[in-house]
């Protein structure tokens, strides 16, 4: 793991530790643990843009943090083991490395097929005029 911790990830960590440690976690189903995403995901997206974080990326990271962060709820519901709080700093943290990642593959992408089209464009409106 990146010896760099995101402050994402460590509040990502500190709500699902919060709602682990809650009374009635383990008495809840699983389908309202997975309902808990609209709502980790806003307070994720909160978090982000009032640290100044990610400000490109918002939605995306939220959305992916928030997704991981119910499905690593559901796991301590279903083993009943007691939770691993650097262990689910790992998995958060690198959730969010590989989304970020992805993201500026994507935008690299993205840029060199713009970039294409544009010479394509370019090369058409120049065959035309001649």
């Amino acid at each position: 793991m990146n010896q760099t911790i995101s402050p994402i990830s460590i509040h990502t960590t500190s709500l699902c530790l919060d709602v682990i440690y809650s009374p009635q976690f383990y008495y809840t189903e699983t389908k309202d643990v997975m309902a808990m995403t609209d709502n980790i995901q806003e307070l994720i997206r909160n978090r982000c843009i009032d640290d100044k974080l990610y400000l490109d990326d918002v939605e995306v990271v939220s959305r992916t943090l928030a997704h991981k962060a119910v499905l690593i709820l559901i796991n301590y519901q279903f083993t009943v083991q007691k939770p691993v709080p650097h262990q689910i700093l790992k998995d958060l943290q690198g959730c969010l490395e590989s989304t970020l990642k992805r993201r500026k593959v994507d935008t690299k992408r993205l840029t060199q097929q713009a970039l294409a089209a544009r010479q394509a464009y370019i090369k058409r409106s120049s065959s035309r005029a001649d």
